[in-house]
């Protein structure tokens, strides 16, 4: 397998699900199909693909919420320096490596070079930078990088000690959501005239907080006690997210929110259900494992491979971007992000 060490079949069977809904969401939007219920499928895929972002983020949420918590439950406080470093050594040689390959080809090809695009990209913070799209496509999507890595740096100063975890850590969750959804809420107009609006971490950490709540209930040994009550308010709520998403009510601040409860769903249910690694999940597992090279190469891949094919016909190309996604994708996850991670866990070993 591509990574050393135990696995949790069921999030990396989210991982699959994530990379695959922002693989169709971020499809050429000229492919179409003949068939009438192939294309059916495809403008849905579309259409909810976005949300494998806010999945990504629910998953992330809880990981890394249940690695700190580990650490607080056995040494009963944190090593941020050992956990920033471990997350540096995962996120940022892949995300480097997509980065100076992409304003290296821009280079190349038009002669020209953007130091403050280089320093947006270098201190992540491009995602406060609607404009800087316009000319670097093949980056956009590194916006969610810019938020993970924003709440990475947050997340353990949250945390602390073993009593802050505990008695405080889900007031400030609560405010923090409450937050978020005040500025969105504020924000409404901008969203909906300019996506990218939404890039902006203060208006997105919703979602991976969100997710940190479930590590707190394993944490506290909340999770058997509450799963019931938990169960029958969240179904409610995927029932009104369904209403909201389905009906196109025109409110973002909606739609985003309801997004990430769904998730938190999802994740919970996946908890609930024990899933083994049968042998005819190994492709799933396999992908999920590696979603994070395919997620950064994706873009580079429609926008600089498919081109290069000269394809004519639609389902070639939609056949050559999900395929070249996983290959290079994949490829780049054993080049690059699989030799960090041995130095990683070789010199700086999780507790």
């Amino acid at each position: 397998m591509f990574f050393a060490g135990s696995r949790v079949v069921y999030l990396d069977l989210l991982r699959f699900l994530a990379v695959f809904l922002v693989l169709g969401s971020h499809l050429n939007y000229y492919v179409t199909f003949e068939n009438e219920l192939l294309n059916s499928i495809l403008t849905f895929w579309r259409k909810v693909g976005w949300s494998g972002v806010d999945l990504f983020f629910v998953l992330s949420g809880y990981l890394i919420a249940s690695i700190l918590f580990r650490e607080i439950e056995r040494s009963g406080t944190l090593n941020v320096k050992r956990f920033l470093t471990r997350r540096m050594l995962k996120i940022l040689p892949p995300y480097f490596a997509l980065v100076g390959f992409v304003l290296t080809y821009d280079f190349l090809i038009t002669k020209r070079f953007d130091f403050n695009q280089l320093i947006h990209f270098l201190t992540f913070t491009q995602n406060y930078e609607a404009e800087l799209w316009e000319s670097v496509w093949p980056l956009e999507h590194s916006w969610s990088i810019c938020i993970e890595e924003h709440f990475y740096v947050m997340l353990p100063f949250l945390i602390v000690s073993r009593k802050r975890a505990r008695r405080i850590y889900p007031i400030v969750v609560a405010l923090v959501l409450l937050g978020c959804f005040s500025m969105r809420w504020m924000s409404s107009d901008e969203i909906v005239k300019n996506h990218r609006f939404a890039y902006m971490s203060h208006l997105r950490l919703d979602a991976l907080l969100f997710g940190t709540f479930f590590a707190w209930m394993e944490f506290m040994s909340l999770q058997k006690k509450l799963e019931n009550k938990c169960m029958i308010v969240i179904s409610l709520v995927v029932i009104v997210m369904a209403v909201v998403y389905f009906w196109f009510i025109p409110n973002k601040v909606l739609t985003y929110t309801f997004v990430f409860l769904f998730y938190g769903v999802v994740l919970l249910l996946a908890k609930k259900i024990e899933i083994k690694g049968h042998w005819s999940l190994v492709p799933f597992i396999f992908v999920g494992q590696c979603s994070y090279s395919i997620y950064l190469w994706h873009i580079p891949v429609r926008e600089y491979m498919i081109p290069m094919l000269s394809l004519e016909s639609h389902a070639a190309v939609f056949f050559a971007y999900m395929v070249g996604s996983l290959v290079v994708g994949i490829s780049m996850g054993y080049a690059i992000e699989k030799p960090f991670l041995k130095i990683r866990d070789r010199f700086f070993m999780a507790t």
